[in-house]
């Protein structure tokens, strides 16, 4: 698979892809279109407030031959190492990190969840009431407690006692 990366001239932006024709089209798409997902992005908002155009410098074409997991990988990888040759992520636009290895998400989930012990927990002390069985549970469990025998069984025997009641009032 061949790739190349590029960073948009005249904003401090680094990408990858494997058509670079297509991607500049995706990009000017998602600057100028409401509808696009991407469109309030920090970097289309740029782009439209300094009244830019999409032109892109190619810094490298690569070629790897491997499974279609392995060439994406690879692809990430490198465009990281771009992304952190230009510091993008600081000093540019680049929203994201291409490539994230488990380690890096490892020691930032754990950075996270300390920096927002508070937020989390009111989060997981939030009640609510079970639609199927009344239960109340804590948000964060709901999904769980479906699944629990206790729900099952008081839902099962909430519909046999509707089904016997529509049979009584007939």
């Amino acid at each position: 698979m061949k790739f190349c990366i590029y960073r948009l001239r005249q904003v401090n932006y680094i990408g990858s892809t494997v058509n670079i024709k297509s991607r500049i089209k995706k990009h000017k798409f998602s600057c100028h279109n409401k509808k696009s997902v991407q469109y309030y992005s920090e970097l289309y908002k740029y782009i439209r407030a300094s009244g830019l155009t999409i032109k892109p410098k190619i810094y490298a074409t690569y070629e790897v031959n491997g499974t279609k997991e392995f060439n994406h990988k690879m692809r990430m990888l490198i465009e990281q190492y771009y992304i952190e040759k230009y510091d993008t992520i600081n000093n540019g636009l680049n929203c994201v990190r291409a490539f994230t290895s488990a380690k890096y998400k490892r020691e930032n989930t754990r950075q996270w969840k300390l920096n927002n012990r508070d937020r989390i927990n009111k989060r997981q002390r939030i009640k609510v009431k079970c639609e199927k069985c009344g239960c109340i549970s804590n948000k964060c469990n709901i999904l769980r407690h479906l699944k629990t025998n206790k729900c099952k069984r008081i839902y099962n025997n909430n519909i046999s006692n509707n089904i016997y009641e529509t049979k009584e009032a007939n």
